[in-house]
């Protein structure tokens, strides 16, 4: 998932997903690019449908 244009965040390290940032399992927060987060909470959504599917969550 790309957040904004300065990172790249592995969704199995993400701990709450919010409407304009996500906090990872370390505590950092990182802001959502306003143009794209809708697109990143349905790739997240898609994580997880997928995580549970294989019985993961």
């Amino acid at each position: 998932m790309k957040a904004q244009r300065s990172y790249i965040v592995n969704m199995k390290y993400i701990e709450s997903f919010y409407f304009d940032h996500v906090v990872l399992q370390n505590g950092k927060e990182i802001v959502l690019s306003r143009n794209s987060r809708g697109e990143l909470k349905n790739q997240y959504q898609q994580f997880l449908f997928h995580l549970a599917r294989k019985g993961a969550i």
